[in-house]
């Protein structure tokens, strides 16, 4: 599995653990629904300031979405 594939999938499944919607994190995190929904399909890969974006949204480490 590829970086960003294990991102993607880390996204996403803390994203539900939390209990969200992919627009509730977009609102969080400062960023529209369909990149989250891009991000998660590993359709695109984020720079580290949207890294960093969402995890704070997430409240978690950064390093947490890439392990």
């Amino acid at each position: 599995m590829t970086l960003s594939q294990k991102f993607s999938q880390n996204l996403k499944q803390e994203r539900e653990r939390r209990k969200l919607s992919q627009f509730e994190l977009s609102k969080r995190a400062g960023m529209s629904t369909s990149y989250v929904s891009m991000l998660e399909r590993n359709q695109r890969t984020p720079p580290l300031e949207t890294l960093t974006k969402l995890a704070k949204a997430l409240k978690v480490s950064p390093t947490s979405l890439l392990h």
